[in-house]
């Protein structure tokens, strides 16, 4: 019912609606858009909309705000109205080998009161347990169940629009909750495309893979790239591959951040062969002042510039996160 998240979901929807204020986005006009993401979402996952709804007094179309706001920002405010104008609101930075990943989840700093772990089971036949980071309502695509699927994930900012299919949270909700493999994981995540987003998969196998999407438009058949990791990969808020490279809206961000993590991931791989937690979380770290930085402090005076607000590192045995930017001071837990 949302009882244990209900200052991060009070707190993201008076957010939403200053931010929609600010911008001159009519609260109607979002929650018109709601409304087309709703036939995309199945039952069981309307029901746990109406819970929060239920249990925080926030309209069940306020509810879906969250739950689709990146979608929402990513998928059609930037591409279709404002290209130029929206700065680039994340920095996150992903890292993954066969059997561990990582990621710092960097966004304005005003989202801070917003976030928090959460950890969940579901009582059905075959209880599945979950561990992702939260924004209010929203998952994002952060996280491991106690089947050993892992993910991380960012968020790209291109020039097409998105569909209104089931938005990216809900979709790693059903994935954290269904998947015992990579494959099965991958399958969800791409079922539909409500905006650009990267993802490193992986499983108990350790059969890792690093796939980048593009939303799906006419003129672009092909809009997903599947890579097997075989040593390690990264993935920032930009395309490796040309052809998706040239879709950017600002096809310079990130790449100072994507050659320095694949400089420094690579040396921890090359050291002994693997990559462990506390490496990725040694990495995550670097920070130099150039745009090259993985660890970026929040702005004190500018609530919404990017900082690191969080990080994780898990492998099959466990998980180390934290809030905040990234230190050796985190909590682990055992799944």
């Amino acid at each position: 019912m949302g009882q244990q998240l209900i200052v991060q979901i009070y707190t993201l929807d008076a957010i939403l609606k200053s931010l929609a204020e600010m911008n001159s986005i009519p609260l109607d006009q979002v929650l018109y858009l709601m409304t087309l993401y709703d036939a995309s979402i199945p039952d069981d996952y309307k029901l746990f909309i109406q819970g929060i709804s239920d249990s925080t007094g926030i309209p069940y179309l306020e509810v879906m705000f969250q739950v689709t706001w990146m979608d929402v920002y990513y998928g059609f405010l930037v591409p279709m109205a404002i290209q130029t104008q929206i700065a680039q609101i994340a920095a996150c930075t992903a890292i993954g080998s066969d059997n561990t990943l990582g990621q710092t989840y960097d966004l304005g700093g005003i989202m801070t009161p917003t976030l928090a772990y959460v950890k969940y089971t579901l009582l059905d036949r075959s209880p599945v347990t979950v561990f992702s980071i939260w924004q209010g309502a929203f998952t994002y695509p952060m996280g491991k169940n106690n089947r050993d699927v892992m993910i991380v994930g960012n968020l790209i900012q291109n020039i097409f629009p998105g569909d209104f299919g089931t938005p990216l949270s809900i979709k790693t909700m059903i994935a954290l909750e269904t998947s015992r493999t990579t494959e099965q994981c991958l399958e969800i995540m791409l079922s539909s495309f409500p905006g650009g987003y990267n993802y490193i998969i992986s499983d108990r196998r350790g059969n890792g893979v690093a796939v980048q999407t593009i939303q799906v438009n006419p003129y672009f058949p092909e809009n997903v790239d599947i890579e097997e990791i075989e040593t390690v990969e990264v993935r920032t808020n930009t395309y490796l591959r040309p052809d998706f490279f040239s879709l950017l809206v600002d096809p310079t961000y990130a790449i100072e951040r994507q050659a320095k993590a694949e400089e420094l991931a690579m040396a921890e791989y090359d050291d002994n062969g693997k990559l462990s937690t506390n490496e990725i979380i040694e990495i995550m770290q670097y920070y130099d002042g150039t745009e090259a930085t993985i660890n970026r402090p929040p702005n004190p005076y500018n609530p919404l510039d990017t900082g690191t607000l969080g990080f994780i590192s898990m492998n099959k045995h466990y998980v180390k996160f934290g809030l905040g930017m990234v230190s050796d001071d985190y909590g682990i837990v055992w799944m």
